[in-house]
């Protein structure tokens, strides 16, 4: 199997666009101002290509949508925002592309040349102050009415601020930039990470079944960190699913495949407020038209992958019911694939295992009886069968993972 790294990022940073609505495309915008001002310093085509990718992720870090507006002011108090530490932590646990540290200090101010270190004595990768620059400049640039009439203005911020907050080099070349109207409107473009794509694609780069296991973690957790709650979810979904699947017949590498699904399959809740997604109550009518949302934006965040078909297929299925009444593709018993059974037995086996703000995680008898009793017209009496006669040891694996999966998460946040 052999997945571009650019589609996988790109179905990334744009989930991530949709924790704040009024940052439309912003992670785009980021990477295409970098682009071009890195273009212009003369940066290799490697640094450059490393450099935007650490655009597209840079505010991976970002969980609710308050952390997204206070950022999204020109102006924020850093100190009270550690969404940069927390993404390159987060970003540490990807080998193929090494852009933790453009992540972790794309917020630091240059100081009159102060900020060419960080504290602990470090260099700051130049990236990161390019990416500073261009994460300003996007943000300002969200205007509503035509860019051009506000560009002028946008770049004289950027100049009060020269040598201070950005480096005196970087305001140079944006200068010259912000000449263009051509530049305004493409930052502001529909197309603009397909303008980013068009750039690099000679040079990007395929990855492996294991590499696409380590960043389907990445996003597992950019998604699940959302709430101390749900921090273990998709770790736990993707155990249980992996055992499942071994237990009825498929491959060991296809077991990874489901790993791999479980990872993803609720990243459309990167679109679900956190007021939704953790309400202790039922949810009324709009709120529930929201959540019933997310997996239908899984598969639109993913379905332009080339070569997870059945992985996507799989994740975001997770919430169809062989009756049909589930969604949001309404599928029945004769259009769901044994795969899209196996994530949906093993997505509410999870849920009720686990701790809830409003219950606690359902003991082993209430949790069968409630699998059973769902058995048939929501979930796969075979694929059920098959959890529940294995419960202890399926269950002992998902608790195992948890918990350690628990433990990190405590130490990123911390």
């Amino acid at each position: 199997m052999k997945i571009m790294v650019w589609d996988l990022i790109e179905s990334v940073s744009n989930a991530l666009d949709m924790i704040n609505s009024n940052l439309s495309e912003h992670h785009g915008k980021v990477a295409y101002i970098s682009m071009r001002i890195g273009t212009m310093l003369g940066m290799g085509n490697n640094d450059i290509e490393k450099m935007i990718y650490a655009a597209l992720l840079h505010d991976c870090g970002v969980f609710t949508a308050g952390e997204a507006n206070s950022i999204a002011r020109f102006e924020f108090d850093t100190s009270a925002n550690n969404h940069a530490e927390i993404g390159s932590k987060l970003l540490k646990g990807l080998t193929f592309i090494e852009i933790s540290e453009i992540v972790r200090f794309h917020h630091t101010p240059w100081k009159h040349g102060e900020g060419a270190g960080a504290r602990d004595g470090r260099p700051v990768p130049f990236a990161s102050h390019i990416i500073h620059l261009a994460d300003r400049v996007a943000t300002l640039s969200a205007v509503n009415g035509n860019i051009l009439l506000h560009s002028r203005d946008i770049l004289e911020t950027v100049r009060e601020h020269a040598d201070t907050v950005f480096h005196p080099d970087i305001v140079a070349v944006f200068h010259e930039l912000a000449q263009r109207d051509s530049f305004w409107l493409d930052v502001t473009s529909n197309d603009v990470k397909y303008l980013v794509n068009s750039s690099i694609r000679s040079s990007s780069i395929d990855i492996g079944i294991d590499e696409l296991y380590e960043f389907s973690r990445l996003i597992s957790n950019i998604i699940d960190y959302k709430c101390r709650f749900t921090a273990t979810h998709s770790i736990g979904v993707a155990r249980v699913a992996q055992a499942v699947s071994r237990k009825i017949g498929f491959s060991s590498a296809e077991g990874i495949l489901f790993e791999i699904a479980g990872h993803l399959h609720d990243l459309g809740k990167l679109s679900v407020p956190a007021e939704i997604l953790y309400k202790p109550a039922g949810l009324n009518r709009e709120e529930m038209a929201v959540m019933r949302s997310h997996s239908y934006i899984t598969f639109a965040a993913l379905r332009k992958v080339r070569g997870m078909e059945n992985v996507v297929k799989w994740a975001c299925e997770h919430h169809e019911k062989l009756d049909g009444s589930g969604y949001p593709f309404r599928r029945t018993d004769s259009e769901l694939s044994l795969g899209s059974r196996v994530l949906a037995v093993a997505d509410i086996f999870t849920a009720l295992s686990e701790d809830r703000p409003y219950r606690k995680g359902m003991c082993k008898r209430d949790t069968i009886s409630t699998l059973n009793s769902l058995t048939g017209t929501h979930l796969d009496p075979y694929v059920t069968s098959t959890l529940v006669s294995a419960y202890d040891e399926i269950n002992d694996i998902r608790a195992l993972y948890q918990k350690t999966a628990f433990d990190i998460y405590m130490e990123v946040l911390n």
